[in-house]
């Protein structure tokens, strides 16, 4: 990991400018929304990785900030590598499949022997209340049109919502006359699981626990 003092976000997404050895830097930021909308980062002390590969725009991508004395998880594509690890921990869910498809949607992870299908989302906010709404509202909207088929085929859905501040206690389901949000509400009734999870630093590394925050579902 390297340490570094983040400055600012670009205008343009999934770019960031950190100071790292008082030289500044410009960085990957593996999020498709401005962190500025959901936590504050300026001067804020992060953690970096360094990035693979030749010819590459940056050498760095951002990984998590420091905030009051613990790091909150940055790298929105590290999320499945966490949970991987988890199911990998609790052997119960073994053999596990990544990306597998199945009539045409493709699972985070899926569990053949009990059917068992997870989808994974990160939640940021800077309070300890998470207002939620799906994004991009036509893969959104898609995406739940197959779960929705996936249910009344006998698969096990679990969406997982994996709370990245150690503050979230409330998670709001942000506007239910969306339709994505209805379609969301819908598939719980026929079905869907809905599990949440929160990440922690643990001996430099980012693991995730089970928890039960407020819901308004």
């Amino acid at each position: 990991m390297i340490r570094g003092i983040f400055k600012k976000e670009h205008k343009h997404r999934f770019l960031c400018q950190v100071l790292v050895d008082k030289k500044s830097e410009l960085c990957y930021v593996a999020n498709s929304s401005h962190f500025s909308d959901l936590i504050s980062l300026e001067n804020k002390k992060v953690l970096l990785r360094a990035n693979k590969g030749k010819n590459l725009k940056t050498r760095y991508t951002l990984y998590a900030v420091n905030s009051e004395n613990t790091n909150i998880l940055l790298d929105l594509k590290e999320l499945n590598n966490i949970f991987f690890q988890y199911l990998k921990d609790n052997k119960k869910y073994l053999p596990i499949k990544k990306e597998y498809i199945i009539s045409g949607y493709k699972t985070d992870f899926y569990i053949e022997k009990t059917k068992q299908v997870y989808e994974i989302k990160g939640v940021l906010s800077k309070t300890n209340i998470a207002n939620y709404t799906f994004k991009d509202h036509n893969r959104a909207y898609n995406q739940l049109q197959k779960i929705k088929y996936l249910l009344s085929l006998g698969y096990k859905i679990n969406f997982v919502f994996i709370l990245l501040n150690p503050k979230i206690d409330t998670f709001i389901l942000s506007d239910k006359r969306l339709k994505e949000n209805k379609l969301f509400l819908n598939c719980i009734k026929s079905g869907l699981k809905v599990c949440f999870y929160k990440t922690y630093w643990d001996k430099n590394i980012f693991k995730i626990k089970n928890v039960h925050p407020k819901t308004n579902f």
